[in-house]
């Protein structure tokens, strides 16, 4: 995946799709709740979404350090999203 800034990582929700159930990036877009995303980076079974303000992760999250969405019948983890420090 794309490096992103460390501003950047503050406005970042890491997302895992289930198995098997791949969700296109179109997809994502049309989905509500990600609607103010800037950026999407994309694999198989996760994506970075990197939004337009830290406090859209906030809202999306509802406060949650996990949340779990439901899009077409696909199950959809997010949570905020943290670098690896090496």
């Amino acid at each position: 995946m794309k490096h992103i800034s460390d501003e950047e990582n503050d406005r970042t929700m890491f997302v895992t799709f289930a198995r098997g159930f791949p969700v296109t990036e179109t997809e994502v877009r049309r989905r509500c709740i990600f609607r103010k995303m800037s950026l999407v980076i994309l694999l198989p079974l996760c994506a970075r979404l990197v939004f337009s303000f830290a406090t859209t992760v906030d809202q999306v999250l509802n406060g949650k350090r996990i949340a779990k969405f439901r899009f077409r019948g696909r199950h959809i983890w997010g949570r905020k999203y943290e670098r690896s420090r090496d």
